[in-house]
């Protein structure tokens, strides 16, 4: 755990990479390539998705989390689409 109450974990199919509150701090330590999923929404997506690009712009992701009132929320990370979609897929079951 980080001072950010965010974990981070192993990748493995079950297990997201990232789950926490999406902070400043955390959202620029997260590795580039991560899928980012916030926890809000209806049914298995978020609100917002994104896959994270060079460290250098995440500036741009970070206001447009504030735009859309998502920063501090919950969000996981998923390192490939595999580990996604069988989340989701719980998600669309009631998991």
């Amino acid at each position: 755990m980080t001072a950010d109450n965010a974990s981070l974990s192993p990748d493995s199919k079950l297990n997201p990479h990232f789950e926490g509150r999406m902070t400043k701090r955390v959202l620029k330590n997260l590795p580039e390539g991560l899928l980012i999923q916030s926890n809000c929404g209806e049914g298995p997506f978020g609100l917002f998705e994104e896959r994270l690009g060079p460290k250098d712009r995440r500036e741009e992701v970070w206001e447009r989390l504030r735009h859309r009132r998502l920063a501090g929320r919950l969000f996981r990370g998923f390192a490939d689409e595999a580990s996604y979609d069988i989340i989701c897929s719980l998600n669309e079951l009631g998991f």
